[in-house]
């Protein structure tokens, strides 16, 4: 199973960004949803202050109103593997991005071409790392 974590849009009842980890997928479609919610930026991608999902308004699951919050650990299901996809795991994107909003600066192609082409070099050092292994009974 996948689990992708949001975070709930502080409102009344709880004034906080509430994190939720989501598992269940009615449809394709829902699970698209699930993850255009976990990466919503504020105003960033859409121009829209949270993304809506299953009702509910959400943003990325790493955004909080309190500095070094986002640090905390996400509690999956008892035996649930995990990988960790962190771009603050790899040396070059850390150096270039150090505070958590550098990496939503307007960027030019080449500086996207860039950061795109360091992803894939820092999957592959995670690949032969070992640090995929969790997935390999999902490859086709």
């Amino acid at each position: 199973r996948v689990h992708i974590v949001v975070k709930r849009v502080p409102r009344l009842q709880r004034p906080y960004f509430e994190p939720l980890t989501i598992c269940d997928y009615q449809s394709r479609a829902d699970l698209i949803d699930v993850n255009m919610a976990s990466a919503h930026i504020p105003l960033f991608l859409d121009g829209r202050w949270t993304a809506l999902m299953r009702g509910m308004r959400c943003v990325d699951g790493t955004l909080s109103l309190r500095s070094g919050s986002a640090s905390r650990r996400v509690v999956l299901p008892e035996g649930a593997r995990a990988v960790r996809l962190e771009s603050a795991l790899d040396e070059r994107m850390r150096s270039r991005y150090r505070r958590r909003e550098d990496f939503v600066r307007l960027a030019s192609r080449d500086g996207v071409a860039e950061m795109m082409e360091w992803g894939m070099a820092h999957v592959r050092q995670m690949e032969g790392s070992g640090a995929l292994v969790p997935l390999e009974p999902y490859l086709r």
